[in-house]
């Protein structure tokens, strides 16, 4: 299935690395097949385009939009070098008797114009009905989900109200910023402050405040909201006054802060529902 047509690109594109744990998962097909699911890499160009090549006219039309006939240097590097920023391609890679080989692909990417989205997923024929677009499908959609950013904004809420240490939320965020290199993560040499600012925000906002998380349902998710919204602004102010180049301000800053609010607001009202509840369950 597709939606929107995914146009070659001759630019050079920014890569960030990929392979980090968490984004890749083993599966087992309904039929007994097992089958990795993991981010496309710069190196699978031959195997991509190899899995092209095996597509028939028809499912090679549903996922271009367009009778392609072959695929081009120019799209082989659009289709397997990726920016995390702004898209996600897992592969289905699959052992054979030739080898390990792609028998499937999903992708999600926000376009330049930041107010639409293209996705798409495909299936090598010799493939279909055995399960594999669902389980792409729904790991897709975890690493969509997860790359919003609501659990880490949902935990730091939970460490400022579960915590009496008036820098709990910060000490989370640090906590994140020193665990985040070991586990792969790359986002330059602000990484440290993108993880501990939001944290900052929250408890300076409850030292001006300490009644917020009574007073209001929504006031804390407002400031949640906030918090992690300073990321992007970090990254705005970083670009204009020192040229920091980052690939989530390719169209703009304006879709990058309003995501950031509302997912921040989002996982600061889990948070405060969760708390809440809990609260309630103890006083019986």
């Amino acid at each position: 299935m597709t939606q929107h047509t995914e146009q070659p690109s001759s630019a050079a594109r920014p890569v960030r690395r990929v392979d980090r744990p968490g984004l890749s998962r083993q599966v087992c097909l309904p039929g007994g097949q097992a089958v990795t699911l993991r981010p496309i890499r710069p190196d699978d160009e031959e195997a991509e385009l190899d899995f092209v090549h095996r597509l028939s006219p028809d499912s090679r039309y549903l996922r271009f939009m367009a009778p392609i006939k072959d695929v081009t240097p120019a799209m082989l590097e659009r289709l397997t070098h990726i920016d995390l920023d702004k898209e996600m391609a897992l592969v289905a890679v699959a052992s054979t008797a030739e080898g390990d080989r792609q028998v499937g692909v999903a992708r999600y990417s926000i376009l330049e114009d930041a107010r639409s989205c293209e996705f798409a997923i495909v299936v090598d024929d010799l493939w279909r009905g055995t399960g594999l677009a669902r389980e792409l499908m729904t790991a897709l959609m975890d690493i969509a989900r997860h790359y919003h950013g609501l659990e880490a904004m949902a935990l730091l809420v939970l460490g400022r109200l579960s915590c009496t240490n008036p820098w709990s939320a910060t000490l989370v965020g640090a906590s994140a910023a020193v665990a985040a290199p070991i586990m792969g993560a790359e986002h330059g040499v602000l990484m440290p402050l993108f993880y501990v600012l939001p944290g900052l925000v929250l408890d300076l906002g409850y030292r001006f405040w300490p009644r917020l998380a009574s007073h209001s349902l929504l006031l804390l998710p407002l400031l949640g909201a906030i918090a992690f919204a300073s990321k992007p602004i970090t990254r705005v102010l970083a670009n204009q006054l020192f040229g920091m180049p980052f690939g989530s301000l390719r169209a703009g800053p304006v879709y990058p802060i309003l995501t950031h609010l509302m997912f921040g607001f989002l996982g600061a009202l889990a948070a405060m529902l969760l708390w809440r509840a809990t609260e309630s369950r103890l006083r019986r």
